[in-house]
């Protein structure tokens, strides 16, 4: 699978690897990319196979904080964080409406 790295035009290679990371097919450039970069998660050092299971248990209500220290090896900060993350991202992506009454 091939993508365009921007601004140089380069095609880019999906990495296998413990992170997602692209990198650039052109020999004189090599740049790598994570699939976080420019999100909530570019400083991010979790896999993202935990932040998948992460986001599937909180989009199911069993994110809690314990929970998520038992069961995803997550610290307290980390869940909380991310938990309040995605509350931001959910609540400026789904802005409220308002209904006239009556």
């Amino acid at each position: 699978m091939l993508y365009v790295l921007e601004p140089y035009g380069h095609s880019m290679e999906r990495e296998n690897g413990r992170h997602a990371t692209w990198k650039c097919s052109q020999k004189v450039c090599r740049k790598e990319i994570t699939v976080g970069k420019g999100t909530w998660l570019e400083d991010t050092q979790q896999e993202l196979r935990k932040v998948a299971m992460f986001l599937f248990f909180w989009s199911q209500e069993r994110a809690s904080v314990n929970f998520c220290e038992r069961t995803l090896g997550m610290s307290k900060s980390t869940s909380t964080e991310w938990s309040s993350s995605i509350r931001q991202i959910i609540s400026r992506s789904f802005p409220r409406r308002q209904v006239v009454l009556g």
